[in-house]
């Protein structure tokens, strides 16, 4: 797998006006695990965590949608609630003639390049996630995950698309007035080269395409067309993982990076 962060250095982020701790993903090194070495250091960091931000009221995290998650919901008793469901995806994207504002050849219901859709800024999104329609329509969950970090659309959202655009770009369809669509574009080194998380909010697959295409020219020209480029799809579990493939790798000619992980990934929180 391709998909970390290795910018990411701190181990902890308070988010949602204070209310929301989200602590990144740990890891026991495989010749240590098994001996309790994990949960002294979640012990003794949440402690400190508790101290230092009184007001938190839960946890928030992401993770794929395996065994361990599901154990973990089906017992009410822990006090872990699942918020939502997405699916994601990872594909190796080769140098296009996408990157030239032109149609595929292969084109087969590929959008054109006049999509309404732009880049938009902050006081733009803040404004479509305020408005209850949009809302209902993009976000029904009332969290949107930028690159793996849920971020709430109820609580601190000012301060939460602030973090948001501080790495990442945010784009927009709308039509007749009405936000249809809503993504999000972060790039970072990984491994094998760069990758390109697009985390993509909507009901329309037409839309996605459209986004994806936008969001692969942004993608290339950030990398200067010199790395090799991967990217992670993220899109609502509503959508039709079939259909994203036949686009990606028919209609594009671009192909899948391996994973043994799930397609699935959650937003979990857990109350303090």
């Amino acid at each position: 797998m391709v998909n970390e962060r290795p910018d990411q250095k701190s181990e902890f982020t308070v988010l949602d006006g204070g209310r929301t701790g989200v602590r990144q993903a740990a890891r026991t090194a495989a010749q240590h695990r098994g001996k309790g070495f994990y949960k002294i250091l979640e012990n003794y960091s949440t402690m400190q965590i508790n101290f230092l931000c009184p007001n938190l009221e839960q946890w928030a995290y992401t993770a794929y949608w395996n065994t361990f998650e599901k154990k973990r919901i089906s017992n009410p008793e822990l006090g872990y609630q699942l918020i939502d469901k997405r699916y994601w995806k990872v594909y190796i994207i080769k140098e296009t003639d996408v990157y030239l504002n032109t149609v595929h050849p292969g084109n087969n219901g590929l959008p054109t390049q006049t999509e309404p859709m732009h880049e938009i800024n902050i006081d733009e999104a803040e404004g479509i996630l305020k408005d209850p329609d949009n809302k209902e329509r993009l976000v029904p969950s009332g969290s949107l995950c930028s690159s793996w970090e849920p971020f709430s659309v109820d609580d601190g959202l000012r301060t939460n698309l602030t973090a948001i655009y501080t790495r990442s770009s945010v784009w927009g369809t709308k039509i007749d007035g009405d936000c249809r669509a809503l993504s999000t574009g972060t790039i970072y080194e990984c491994p094998k080269g760069l990758m390109y998380d697009l985390d993509y909010y909507g009901q329309e697959f037409k839309q996605l395409k459209a986004h994806i295409l936008s969001h692969v020219k942004h993608a290339l020209k950030e990398s200067n067309m010199n790395r090799q480029l991967y990217l992670c799809v993220f899109c609502p579990f509503e959508m039709s993982l079939a259909d994203l493939d036949e686009f990606m790798l028919k209609d594009m000619g671009w192909k899948p990076e391996p994973t043994d992980e799930t397609p699935v990934y959650v937003t979990i929180t857990k109350r303090l």
